[in-house]
């Protein structure tokens, strides 16, 4: 179960359409994905972890959502946008 449902804008439709990432891609990066809070925005990251966590959890099919980044306003709850970068969570912890 998600913790909550973001409010998604324009733009963050527009990149998933774009990127060809479905609804349900997002569902499953709000439950398993690592939460990280910076840059004054909340992201949550599904590495190789929370793919393996999935597919224990009976989920078949989703190693393609290594790398998914959801980028949200986390005091307003909206999805901002999406995109997909395997070495994303190295590059935003070592980045002032």
């Amino acid at each position: 179960m998600v913790a909550f449902d973001p409010k998604i804008t324009a733009h963050s439709i527009a990149r998933m359409c774009q990127r060809r990432i479905p609804d349900w891609q997002i569902e499953l990066a709000l439950r398993f994905g690592k939460r990280i809070y910076a840059r004054g925005s909340l992201y949550y990251f599904v590495g190789r972890r929370q793919v393996d966590k999935m597919e224990k959890e009976g989920y078949r099919g989703v190693e393609k959502l290594e790398g998914l980044t959801l980028v949200l306003d986390p005091h307003a709850k909206v999805l901002l946008t999406v995109f997909k970068n395997r070495r994303f969570l190295d590059r935003i912890r070592f980045k002032d």
